[in-house]
């Protein structure tokens, strides 16, 4: 019972870690879809540099954020009636700093 618990434990870290990977892989490939059609037009204006810059920042700080230490705690409780499904459970902190006003990717001004 408690490996099954430590396996579940497990595949929700995995997850967790995966999304915010996924969150900074969809990020890129719509930066990447916009650059393409900047380049296609050639028609750029200034709001379209200064939303790109805004952009890659809100990227490069997910980026950052990632290489952090994790934020992600194991919570275990001690019982004489382990209901061992109930009692580890697995949670992510979100780290708030003046430069990350929401938990969504963030603006990182330079």
């Amino acid at each position: 019972k408690v490996k099954q618990v430590a396996d579940q434990a497990r595949k929700q870290v995995l997850e967790l870690i995966n999304s915010d990977l996924r969150r900074i892989t969809k990020g890129l490939e719509e930066l990447t879809q916009e650059l393409k059609q900047l380049t296609d037009t050639k028609d750029v204006l200034e709001q379209d540099l200064v939303k790109l810059k805004e952009d890659v920042n809100r990227l490069n700080n997910a980026v950052a954020q990632l290489a952090q230490p994790s934020t992600i705690t194991l919570n275990v409780t001690n019982s004489d009636k382990i209901q061992w499904n109930q009692m580890i459970f697995v949670e992510q902190n979100k780290i708030q700093t003046d430069k990350q006003p929401t938990p969504q990717l963030q603006q990182q001004s330079k």
